[in-house]
């Protein structure tokens, strides 16, 4: 019973020890964002200007591209940053699916298990 008491004191003492520590990191980040005093006042821009190009094979694209969800040209095969795979596009819908075949087909040589047989990612 002893033992347990002691891990129990020893469990709270480690706990505050954490919220002490915590409480003056707060505090120093809350002093390093102000300027004699004064908080810092942010800039905002009203018009996103568009990123600098340092790869010219790369397109650049700003935060509102990379979010947004597609509806021509994906910039990656999830569609956006979040992986979505979800397009806005309505050519092919519940009427028309059931006429759609496969064009091709390739054999990969890895997944060969069955419980691997309907894993991919297709890229239409």
């Amino acid at each position: 019973m002893e033992r347990k008491n002691g891990l129990v004191i020893s469990g709270f003492l480690g706990l505050f020890i954490l919220i002490v520590f915590f409480t003056i990191f707060l505090s120093k980040v809350e002093n390093s964002e102000k300027v004699d005093g004064k908080p810092q006042e942010e800039k905002v821009e009203e018009n996103e200007k568009p990123p600098v190009v340092l790869d010219p094979i790369t397109p650049a694209f700003t935060s509102n591209e990379l979010t947004a969800l597609p509806s021509e040209n994906w910039i990656g095969n999830g569609g956006n940053v979040f992986n979505q795979r979800y397009s806005t596009l309505d050519e092919i819908n519940s009427s028309n699916i059931k006429n759609l075949k496969g064009k091709w087909v390739t054999k990969l040589g890895s997944g060969l298990e069955f419980k691997y047989s309907g894993e991919a990612s297709p890229v239409v």
